[in-house]
């Protein structure tokens, strides 16, 4: 992997800085130095700033540089994979809300039918009831009738005590 060296850069005081494979995180941190970086990834047998071979750090530069070009294409891939993920998951709530929205309409309409339908049931038994009301006249008018036709019976009756009951 790579190893842990001590690092001075302008003026800011000493940190660790690992050396080694270059990831995405590593430029997430808030504790990130530009610096810090760019002297963490000059090669270790770079002892001192005499003795530096410029090819030598011009090559680990350019692998530096390598591994900063692949994770910016890793990124890239996994922001366009992200703004697929979120474009497929835009489509299916979108169908879904039309699903949910279609079946509350279809529910309102068979609400509405079955109110319809109870208002009709309704006014069957409000007619119903009339009729009943009506032939419930007509049956106590029938029998108060028959009452009176009794007493007018009785009335004319040649039994005195028949009579007698009918007046009382």
């Amino acid at each position: 992997m790579g190893s842990f060296k001590r690092v001075q850069s302008s003026g800011v005081p000493l940190i660790e800085a690992q050396v080694g494979a270059l990831a995405l995180d590593q430029f997430k941190r808030e504790d990130f130095e530009a610096d810090a970086f760019i002297v963490s990834v000059l090669p270790e047998d770079q002892g001192n700033e005499e003795e530096w071979d410029a090819g030598s750090l011009l090559k680990a530069l350019k692998g530096r540089c390598d591994e900063v070009e692949r994770l910016q294409k890793e990124a890239e891939r996994k922001g366009r994979l992200a703004r697929e993920e979120a474009a497929r998951l835009g489509r299916e709530h979108r169908e879904c809300v039309g699903i949910v929205r279609g079946e509350a309409e279809q529910a309102l309409v068979e609400v509405q039918v079955l109110e319809e339908r109870v208002s009709a049931v309704g006014s069957k038994a409000v007619t119903i009831g009339q009729r009943i009301d009506k032939v419930d006249r007509q049956r106590r008018r029938a029998y108060e009738a028959k009452q009176a036709i009794a007493v007018y019976d009785d009335l004319r009756s040649d039994d005195k005590n028949t009579r007698s009951a009918a007046i009382a």
